[in-house]
């Protein structure tokens, strides 16, 4: 069961799968429909090392947090992989789900 005491037993066990990702904020963004909501910051690309980018939603404990959240920051994000009942894959691997589990934030003094 996601998020259940046995669930983050078998992840830090390892037979969950985890991933971490580490890259650049290229960019911040809002992403969504709410055009009430439209001036705020809720997304970022991520740039990765090997050039790929990822595309992902803010998470932060506090609203006050998302201005860590700034072009030239780096962050690291760590998924759970859960293996998904449909397999395979459309590339013909394992299809997995991913949950960010963790998000760290640095940021420069000079970016801020």
């Amino acid at each position: 069961m996601f998020a259940s005491a046995a669930w983050w037993e078998s992840i830090n066990a390892g037979r969950i799968q985890t991933q971490t990702v580490t890259g650049s904020i290229e960019r911040t963004y809002f992403a969504g429909q709410d055009s009430r909501r439209g001036d705020q910051v809720n997304s970022f690309t991520l740039r990765l090392a090997d050039g790929s980018t990822v595309e992902e939603s803010i998470y932060t404990h506090r609203r006050q947090d998302i201005e860590l959240f700034v072009a030239g920051a780096t962050v690291t994000m760590v998924y759970a992989l859960d293996e998904l009942k449909a397999q395979p894959a459309a590339d013909g691997g394992v299809n997995y789900a991913r949950s960010v589990l963790e998000v760290a934030v640095f940021v420069r003094k000079d970016q801020e």
